[in-house]
């Protein structure tokens, strides 16, 4: 946070009108959302994503005049299924979209990161008798 370069906050929100859970959709309405509040000359520092308003995968509600076609919808499923199986099998990242790039120079800072019991088998206390 540098108050002596320009500063710029802005937020936008995009509502889906099918729920999914196909990456390539969200960074695609990701990246438009992000389109409409970029302003050049300011120094970004970083972005936040936040999904609201989600639902079990079994609660799809059609729309009368957006339909998607049953086989669209297992294509994408089948995919997501195959890159969640890769991932969880090989590790974290293994398998990621283009879009997501490979370096990450803006890589989140972690030195007061608080440990990830919940999360992270290897950041479970550990005591020894």
């Amino acid at each position: 946070f540098r108050l002596d370069l320009p500063q710029y906050q802005q937020t936008i929100g995009f509502k889906l009108i099918n729920p999914t859970d196909d990456l390539r959709h969200l960074i695609r309405c990701a990246k438009l959302c992000l389109r409409k509040i970029f302003r050049p000359g300011f120094h970004y520092q970083k972005v936040g994503v936040y999904l609201g308003d989600l639902i079990e995968k079994n609660c799809l509600q059609l729309d009368l005049f957006n339909q998607i076609s049953e086989k669209e919808l297992n294509q994408t499923e089948r995919l997501m299924l195959v890159f969640d199986e890769i991932n969880t099998k090989y590790g974290r990242h293994t398998l990621r979209l283009a879009a997501e790039g490979h370096v990450k120079p803006w890589a989140m800072r972690a030195q007061s990161r608080s440990p990830c019991y919940t999360t992270s088998w290897s950041e479970l206390p550990v005591v020894i008798i």
